[in-house]
Order: structure tokens, then C-alpha cells, then sequence
């Protein structure tokens, strides 16, 4: 076999391929496990562009000699022509390749450079398809980074050439790619202005609020945001004041806060957080925050994830503290159907004001949605209490034009506990292509009550509030 071997090589060195071709072929179907005849079929469909005969046969001779190094390389050489990236560090891996041997990020829009380092890449390194998708979600933990991309590029020796290109936020809120966003939360009687400050694409200025309804609301704050090679740390600084009407009267409320955050993504698929800070309500109330999060992503672009948070304050003296504590999970199918599902609880002490409590219902002042009501008035829900809380929501979305998606849920929720009440209905979902929040106009009953109501508000984060302490992967799928 060793002698038909040495003949069709000669062959195909000749530019006799198709005689070599089918020497080979006769000489595979004598002997399928031949090592030799699998190598050069291997490498004679390589060098005739059939990347999948080539991977096929390559693959085939690695089942049976794991150890040789030939089989891995044409199976990763054949997969990343075909274009399947990922699929040939797989390949290539088998044999501790590619090894990262230089590393460069940059700002797409400016081709300015960044420190490599946060990639969290070390020269030397094996380059894994896990490395990639974890390169990426960390560069995402930076606010003011919209998109992130990490690829690279096989060199010769078994080295790799890995580039990462960051896509920053708009610097102002006026650019005309805004627009839709804030005509949309306009709609919805809110506002989100966020730019990015003079001192650097990580220092990220926010303003936003709600008006009208049934209260109002401001918040404004700054947050800066330094990327580690493991993630990010964060600290911010931000002022509130809040409106809200009570049993006979109106209530104000003013809320200095800072805090720092440390955020990891410790595989590709798994990210921490822990958030310490302080409060300062109306400048006498002065509370301390902790809190974290565990975070369980889909692999890639994968809109699905599981995700649970706590967070608590408490006053120097302890006797007035109040926490929430949150879990959520989304799943997909295909890339039109979602189905997330998110429960929580909340506690409050006896001693605590009674605005620092949860505020469910269907208004932009709320907490937790509860869509068969406007808010669950504070009145009722005096002196303190613990509520328990949840819902799941089925959406389904379409293309509509080349701007938009339109989609179309059925969801419930309720809460019992210091209040109750309940939520069944159904509403349509209004989203510009590429955005991760959409217009919601929802019909909800009360199976309890019998009462229902019609409201339409702005929905993200997989609408699971204001209150997760992480960052979540984009929620919404595009069609």
C-alpha cells in the first residue's frame, strides 16, 4: 500500500491529479484505515478548495491516530477557509494551537488603540473559541462600548494574530441615531439622555426620568468605568429626586448615592458582580448598599441566560433596612420566539419610610410590572412588609421594513404579600432594528379584581427592571 502511496504523490507532483486522484481513492477503498492514503486524499482535497472532503478525511484519520498532529492541523486549516472560525480552534487546540502571539485592540471609529491587556490575553497563550467569547463580554462591560469584536488570524509557526475592534456610544444624545429612541420613550412619558464625557470614552453622563402618570421622577449621575483583564471595575455618582402622590398629600424625596462595582466575566459564560455603596436620602437618612449577582449566559450571540441578584441597605443604627432579591431567565427558539420568566422578593422594615418600598403597576414610577393596574398606592401598604413577586412573558417578532421589528406577547405576573394582585393579557411590541428596548402596548385583567387596563410603556433589560445589578447580554434576538 506504502508503494501506491509513493505512485499517485508522484503523480499529482507530475500534473497527473486526476491519475494520482484516482489512485488514491482505489487504494482507500482497499485499505480505509491506511494512514498514509488518508493523508495525501487529505491534502489533495485541501488543495482542490473541498474543505468539507478534506476536514471528513482528516478527521477520519485522527480517530485512529489521536496523537499525530497532521490530522488536527488539516481539519483546523479546512474549517477556518470554510469560514467556521470557531470550529477550527477546536480543531487546531487538539494539538495546543494556535498560540496568541500578538494582540492589538482599537476604536473602530477612530482607529485610535487600546490597551490590549483588557482582553484579558497573554502572548503565549492557546487561542480557544472559550477566549474569544469571553474577550468580547468583557470589553462589553464598559458603558460606553456599544459593540465588540474579537477575531483572528492564523500565522505561520501555529501563531495567532488576534484583533479586537470597539464600537463607542454616541458622544451626545442629539445624533440623529438617537432620535427613534427618544421619540419612542417620549411616547411613554420618559426620557434617557447619555453622552459620553470629554475625559474619555469610559466616563459615561446620564440623565433620565419619568413625568406625568402618576409620579415623576429625575435621575442624573456620572460613571466611569475601568476595564480589567478580567473585567471591569465601575464607581459612579448620582443624584435623584422623586415625586410621588400619597394618601393626602404629595411626597418629595431627594437621593444622593456612590458607589463601586467590580464585574467579571470568569468564563465565557458566567459573570459576577459585587456593587458596595451609600445612600443618602433627603440629606439625613444615610444607608449603606451592598449587592451581587450571578449571571449564566448562552454561548456567542445566544439570547438566552438565567440571572439572579440580591442587593440590601441598611442604616448605621440597623433598625431600618430593605432589600430585594431577584431571578431571571430567558430562553429562545430560533430567532423569532422568546419566553422570559423573572420572580423576586422584596422586604422593608417596620421602621423604614414607607417610599423606600417596591411600587408595582403598569406606570413608569414603578418597580415591578403589575399591568392590570396604574401603582399600587403606598397608602396600602404601610409599616414595612415583605412582597413576593414574579411573571413570564411569550414574544414573538417579525420584521417590519428594514428599521423596525414588530412583536406580539402574552404574559402574566402578580404579587402577594403586604399587597396582592394579579396580571393576564397581551399587547404588541414596537422595536427600531439594533436597539435593546421597544415600546410595549399591553391590555392586562385582573383575575381577582375583574378590573383591567390598557397602558403603554417602554420595556428592556428583558423587562426586568431597574433593579439587576449586572449587565446582561442583548435580550432582544433580530429577525
Amino acid at each position: 500500500m506504502d508503494r501506491q502511496v509513493v505512485k499517485a504523490v508522484e503523480a499529482v507532483n507530475q500534473g497527473r491529479v486526476r491519475e494520482g486522484e484516482e489512485i488514491l481513492e482505489s487504494a482507500l477503498d482497499r485499505c480505509p484505515d491506511h494512514l498514509g492514503v488518508l493523508r495525501e486524499l487529505a491534502g489533495l482535497r485541501f488543495r482542490q478548495t473541498r474543505w468539507v472532503d478534506a476536514e471528513a478525511l482528516a478527521l477520519r484519520a485522527a480517530s485512529r491516530a489521536p496523537d499525530a498532529e497532521w490530522p488536527w492541523d488539516v481539519a483546523g486549516s479546512s474549517r477556518y477557509l470554510a469560514q467556521d472560525r470557531t470550529g477550527a480552534l477546536k480543531m487546531w487546540n487538539h494539538i495546543g494551537r494556535p498560540r496568541v502571539r500578538n494582540v492589538e485592540l482599537r476604536w473602530a471609529d477612530t482607529q485610535r488603540t487600546a490597551p490590549s491587556r483588557h482582553l484579558g490575553l497573554t502572548p503565549g497563550d492557546v487561542l480557544t473559541p472559550g477566549h474569544l467569547a469571553r474577550a468580547e463580554r468583557r470589553l462589553m462591560l464598559t458603558p460606553a462600548v456599544t459593540r465588540a469584536r474579537v477575531d483572528y488570524r492564523p500565522l505561520p509557526g501555529g501563531g495567532a494574530q488576534v484583533d479586537g475592534h470597539l464600537l463607542a456610544g454616541p458622544r451626545h444624545p442629539l445624533v440623529r441615531s438617537e432620535w427613534p429612541g427618544h421619540l419612542a420613550r417620549a411616547l411613554t412619558r420618559s426620557f434617557s439622555l447619555v453622552g459620553m464625557a470629554p475625559g474619555g470614552a469610559a466616563v459615561q453622563v446620564r440623565a433620565a426620568g419619568h413625568y406625568g402618570g402618576w409620579g415623576q421622577e429625575v435621575r442624573t449621575g456620572v460613571q466611569h468605568s475601568l476595564p480589567l483583564s478580567h473585567g471591569a471595575v465601575d464607581w459612579s455618582i448620582s443624584w435623584a429626586a422623586t415625586e410621588l402622590p400619597l394618601a393626602d398629600t404629595v411626597g418629595r424625596w431627594e437621593r444622593t448615592s456612590a458607589a463601586v462595582g467590580l464585574r467579571r466575566w470568569e468564563t465565557s459564560t458566567v459573570q459576577t458582580h459585587l456593587q458596595f455603596g451609600a445612600d443618602r436620602w433627603d440629606r439625613e437618612d444615610l444607608m449603606i448598599r451592598a449587592g451581587g449577582g450571578l449571571l449564566v449566559a448562552g454561548r456567542g450571540d445566544s439570547p438566552t441566560w438565567i440571572g439572579a441578584a440580591a442587593q440590601g441597605w441598611r442604616d448605621a443604627q440597623g433598625d431600618r433596612h430593605f432589600g430585594r432579591v431577584s431571578v431571571a431567565t430567558q430562553g429562545a427558539w430560533g430567532q423569532q420566539w422568546q419566553l422570559e420568566v423573572r420572580s423576586g422578593a422584596d422586604f422593608l422594615s417596620s421602621q423604614a419610610p414607607v417610599h423606600l418600598g417596591p411600587r408595582f403597576g403598569a406606570d413608569p414610577s414603578v418597580d415591578h410590572l403589575l399591568r392590570s393596574r396604574q401603582v399600587v398606592r403606598l397608602s396600602e401598604s404601610p409599616g414595612g412588609g415583605r412582597w413576593i413577586h414574579g411573571g413570564a412573558e411569550l414574544r414573538r417578532w417579525w420584521s417590519a421594513g428594514t428599521t423596525l421589528h414588530l412583536g406580539f406577547g402574552i404574559f402574566g405576573e402578580g404579587v402577594t404579600g403586604a399587597v396582592r394582585g394579579g396580571a393576564l393579557g397581551a399587547g404588541v411590541r414596537l422595536r427600531p432594528r439594533g436597539s435593546g428596548s421597544w415600546i410595549r402596548a399591553d391590555w392586562a385583567s385582573d383575575p381577582s379584581t375583574g378590573g383591567h387596563r390598557f397602558s403603554l410603556g417602554m420595556a428592556s433589560t428583558c423587562g426586568l427592571g431597574r433593579h439587576l445589578p449586572f449587565s446582561l447580554p442583548p435580550c432582544t434576538v433580530t429577525p
